[in-house]
């Protein structure tokens, strides 16, 4: 599904779909289960989906947790 089409069904803005995609921003849990209900799959399995993919995207939060602390 294209993030205008996930934005139309969420009711949250184009641009914001493409920063959670880029991981620019973290979503609320009711983002989450909006965007979940966009994408016609349940939040439980979105939240399942995530905490399996967690251990092998780990490098990125610690390489992302670095780079903000380095900013004044």
């Amino acid at each position: 599904m294209k993030q205008g089409k996930v934005a139309e069904e969420s009711g949250y803005e184009e641009k914001y779909i493409g920063y959670l995609e880029h991981r620019k921003h973290t979503p609320t849990l009711t983002a989450m289960i909006e965007i979940s209900k966009a994408l016609k799959v349940s939040p439980v399995e979105t939240l399942t989906r995530v905490l399996d993919l967690m251990p092998k995207f780990a490098y990125l939060e610690n390489t992302t947790s670095t780079s903000h602390r380095d900013t004044p």
